[in-house]
């Protein structure tokens, strides 16, 4: 991660199997993302209801206020 950081900057993308992946190192950016009130910006992949049995519903797998 650290070359990609060297190479590509702050912010930028990679494709993990069939995910998409976007990186953002700066904390400006995450704090943006993050303190966004859409749902949109904070929803999490349909690769999270897999873990979903182990888990329960607790604050790794919310999309959300909780």
């Amino acid at each position: 991660m650290k070359d990609f950081h060297t190479a590509y900057g702050d912010c930028y993308r990679l494709w993990f199997g069939y995910d998409l992946l976007v990186v953002f190192s700066d904390p400006k950016d995450i704090e943006v993302i993050l303190s966004s009130t859409s749902t949109s910006m904070t929803t999490k992949s349909e690769d999270y209801k897999l873990l979903e049995p182990w888990l329960g519903s607790g604050l790794l797998l919310t999309s959300g206020k909780y």
